[in-house]
Formats: structure tokens, sequence, C-alpha cells
């Protein structure tokens, strides 16, 4: 009878162990199936990124439009701030004596003669025509005065005046005189007079 009954009670025992396993190994099938499913989602979401070209290691486009305009922005003010910088540099540029008698070459029509200065009065020499009228020297005194604002404004120009004498070609004959103060010029460069009343000025001096 005893022995029976502990016979009855192992194969409960191993019963019981029994069944413990097996719902080990089912919960064990259970997260796997959930881990795989977990895992399938990921698949599907990166997918789905794939689909749509989205990629997180791709940057934003719009972000990548903003920067190009942001550098462009940039550089264009650099270039202007250079731009700046060399139209100052030109400005405070001194121009010699022999620039000075170089560019007045340029302008004038006819021969510039010579020229000739101390510290307060320059003297030049125009070559022309016998017959050079007033109004040709007019339309002369615009290149002649512009090239005499630069030599003004670069501090190297006679401190009073530039005194002109237009000869004819053979030297035998003087065609006209014309002065330009330099405090006219000096005005004109501050802005307190026109081009236009600078030439009117320089033209009432003119005598034939």
């Amino acid at each position: 009878m005893v022995e029976t009954t502990r016979r009855k009670a192992v194969a409960s025992i191993g019963g019981l162990m029994l069944i413990s396993g097996c719902s080990d190994i089912l919960g064990s099938d259970d997260d796997g199936d959930e881990n795989g499913a977990n895992g399938a989602n990921g698949l599907d979401e990166s997918d789905a990124d794939d689909e749509n070209g989205v990629s997180d290691d791709e940057p934003d486009p719009d972000e990548v439009a903003a920067d190009d305009a942001e550098n462009e922005t940039a550089e264009d003010d650099t270039e202007n701030e250079t731009a700046a910088n060399d139209t100052e540099d030109e400005t405070d540029a001194e121009l010699s004596t022999e620039e000075f008698v170089t560019q007045l070459e340029t302008v004038y029509s006819g021969e510039v003669g010579d020229y000739d200065e101390d510290d307060t009065h320059g003297f030049l020499t125009l070559i022309a025509e016998e017959d050079t009228s007033t109004l040709e020297l007019a339309s002369d005194m615009d290149g002649i005065l512009a090239v005499y604002s630069s030599y003004v404004e670069s501090n190297n120009a006679p401190s009073q005046q530039l005194e002109g004498e237009v000869e004819t070609t053979d030297g035998s004959q003087e065609v006209s005189e014309f002065a330009v103060e330099t405090e006219w010029v000096e005005a004109y460069n501050r802005g307190e007079l026109s081009e236009e009343e600078l030439q009117d000025r320089v033209l009432e001096t003119v005598e034939a």
C-alpha cells in the first residue's frame, strides 16, 4: 500500500515537471514569434523609407538649398566689399605730375606742348590750330578739368592756380589763355560746385 502511494506521487511529480517544461518551450516560441514580427515590422518600415526616397544619411534638399543661398550671399558680399576697397584704393592713389600730363595728352584733342609748376602755380601750354574757336576749347575743357580735378584730389596740384596758354602749331601766335583756380576745383570735388558751374567759371577767364 505504501509502495503504491509512492509510485503515484513520483508519477504526479514527473507529470508536473513535463507540463512545466512544455510551458517553457511554448513561452519561448511565443517570444520568438513576437521578435520575428517586430523584425518584420522593422524591415517593412525601412523598405517604406527606401521606397519613399527618404534616407537618414541623405541631407534634406530644403536645407541644402538654404545653405547654398547663404554661401552665394556671402560670396556676393565679399565681392562687393573687394570692389569697394579697389575703388577706394584708386581714389586714394596719388597722381604724379608725369601722370597728370599723360592724362592731359589723352583727353586733349590737340597737343600738350609743355607743363611746368611750382608750389602755387601750374603753367600749361597747349598747341592748337590758328583758327581754334572758344567753343572748340570749351569742348576740350571738360576733359582738362576732369584730369585736373583728379590731380587736385591727389594733393599734388599747385595750391592756387593752373594757368593755360593755347598757341598755334608753329608757336608764333597765342590763340587764347585761361585760368583754373584750384579752390574752384576743390569746391567741385566737395560737391559744392557742379561740373557746369566749374566750366563756366573757367570759360569766363578765357582771353582770345
